[in-house]
């Protein structure tokens, strides 16, 4: 005699609909979940001796800022933007300049741009 079990598993999903950047509750998608930040160091002796609170980042060998100057390319919709702009050897160079950390909406703001404008009163922009 054969026997045939059929198990149905339910889980609950949220598709994404493509319209999430309209929706102020939604706080992220794709991504992953909050954590604390963490930096190896190189050995047990430099965790113990050369890192302080102030250092403990920039001191590791592994640390790598991202601040500085980057290319940016604001588009009003998602589906505007370039689909090959992460490949090796795409040419950016019509892109604006944007310093790094900055928040676009203040940045286009000053430098008379027509990117974005700032959403929301109650959060202080830098």
């Amino acid at each position: 005699m054969l026997t045939v079990v059929l198990s149905l598993v339910v889980t609950s999903m949220t598709a994404q609909t493509m319209r999430e950047w309209d929706d102020v509750s939604v706080t992220g998608v794709n991504r992953e979940r909050a954590h604390t930040l963490e930096i190896p160091v190189a050995s047990a002796s430099d965790a113990m001796s050369a890192y302080t609170p102030t250092n403990a980042l920039e001191a590791s060998p592994y640390f790598l800022s991202l601040n500085g100057t980057w290319k940016f390319q604001w588009v009003g919709r998602p589906e505007q933007a370039s689909n090959s702009f992460w490949q090796d050897g795409f040419d950016a160079s019509a892109w604006d300049d944007i310093d790094v950390p900055s928040t676009w909406q203040m940045y286009g703001e000053r430098h008379g741009k027509s990117w974005d404008w700032p959403l929301y009163v109650n959060t202080r922009y830098l």
